[in-house]
């Protein structure tokens, strides 16, 4: 079974020089303001992220451990599917906490464009409104990454239970393994399209 490279999101650090604009101090200090929830939402962002790239390298060296395994050891193998079940599990609750903390953004954003439509200075109004819409679509992408990470995982952990049989259903193997490299290209494809977009909005 291909397994993918680790996936890594390139984060966004959203400058917005708010220095001499002539928008009143207040509107410039609630924008400022909604600027860094978003810098800390990308920071917590990060953190699950790196969470899961580790638990993802963790479940590469239990399915390459799988693989080495002689007919005969099929204790050994067994006892290894059901780790590498445990992994997956955990790696589908941190993606659940990692979309949640992205999506806590959501608000953010609309608070921003409240703000914005309020905004005399056009040359912020321009730059945030700029930052609001790179800021959706890149949820857009991330959502659909997301999506088909999910369907990894639930493929995975088919072929593992299988794998943790003793005796295995070899059409089934193929089937779960056919499976599971069929999304996984999406994912990289989706992926490569993510990070891309995001160095573009940088």
């Amino acid at each position: 079974m291909n397994k993918p490279k680790a996936v890594y999101f390139f984060l966004l650090i959203f400058g917005i020089n708010l220095v001499g604009c002539q928008t009143g101090y207040s509107q410039r200090n609630l924008i400022n303001s909604k600027l860094k929830e978003l810098a800390k939402i990308e920071k917590l962002f990060e953190s699950e992220n790196e969470a899961i790239q580790e638990l993802e390298m963790k479940e590469l060296e239990e399915y390459e451990r799988i693989i080495s395994f002689k007919e005969k050891q099929a204790f050994k193998r067994i006892k290894t599917a059901k780790r590498a079940i445990e992994l997956l599990n955990a790696r589908k609750e941190k993606l659940k906490i990692e979309s949640n903390h992205l999506h806590r953004s959501d608000l953010v954003i609309y608070e921003l464009v409240n703000l914005n439509i309020r905004t005399r200075d056009k040359g912020l109004k321009k730059k945030v409104d700029s930052l609001i819409l790179s800021r959706k679509k890149r949820i857009k992408i991330y959502d659909e990454l997301n999506t088909l990470f999910l369907q990894a995982i639930k493929n995975e952990r088919q072929l593992y239970k299988e794998l943790s049989k003793e005796k295995i259903g070899s059409n089934k193997v193929k089937k779960y393994t056919s499976k599971t490299n069929t999304i996984y290209k999406k994912v990289i494809h989706l992926n490569n399209e993510y990070n891309k977009y995001t160095d573009s909005i940088k």
